[in-house]
């Protein structure tokens, strides 16, 4: 996992009964860190630490089994050799979920000024689109269907190569979402903070 401790992330491997495996941390004093040479991190692979006042959060996803950090507004994705791909996103991270594998190479990003698709190894490729309430959570499913949640509101999209499309707005029974899971390959589960979950 990647979590913010006394100042300092931590990008943590553990074993399945929660055991940590290998811990490496990031200062945010010095601005820099070197990676592992493990799931597309390699030594001297040097990344920018995110300002202070934005480090707040940090998620991690696999891409085609290679390592997606993000936090503040950064995204870093591992390369089997040179550096990680790196992005700035256009507003503060909030979530994010990458394409399902065996498809096109993309990640979703939900930030404070919205949503956009990414195209990982590309700087100039990307969708953008500015909802009226920024995602608190995203999920992408097979068959280029998106899913955000953005207060009560579940908002289904359609992506097809370079362009998405909203499909629909379902009002959600309340707004304390824990989080977005496939059920099946073709149901999304909205799971709610007091344990009920919803399928569309």
């Amino acid at each position: 996992g990647l979590a913010c401790e006394t100042g300092r992330w931590h990008l943590r491997t553990c074993s399945d009964n929660g055991r940590d495996l290998r811990s490496w941390a990031l200062s945010l004093d010095d601005g820099s860190h070197s990676f592992p040479d493990e799931s597309g991190w390699h030594e001297g692979a040097w990344i920018d630490a995110p300002d202070d006042a934005q480090a707040n959060a940090g998620f991690l996803d696999v891409l085609d089994g290679t390592l997606v950090a993000a936090f503040g507004k950064s995204i870093f994705v591992g390369a089997e050799t040179g550096s990680p791909w790196t992005c700035a996103a256009r507003g503060v991270i909030r979530c994010i979920a990458v394409s399902p594998t065996a498809t096109r190479r993309r990640i979703a990003v939900g930030t404070d000024a919205g949503l956009e698709i990414l195209w990982p190894g590309t700087s100039e490729q990307r969708l953008l689109l500015d909802d009226s309430q920024p995602p608190d959570h995203v999920l992408w499913m097979p068959g280029g269907r998106l899913f955000t949640v953005a207060g009560d509101h579940l908002y289904r999209y359609h992506i097809r190569g370079d362009r998405i499309a909203a499909e629909s707005t379902i009002q959600l029974l309340s707004s304390e979402v824990q989080d977005l899971i496939a059920l099946s390959g073709g149901i999304c589960g909205v799971c709610y903070k007091c344990g009920v979950v919803d399928r569309f």
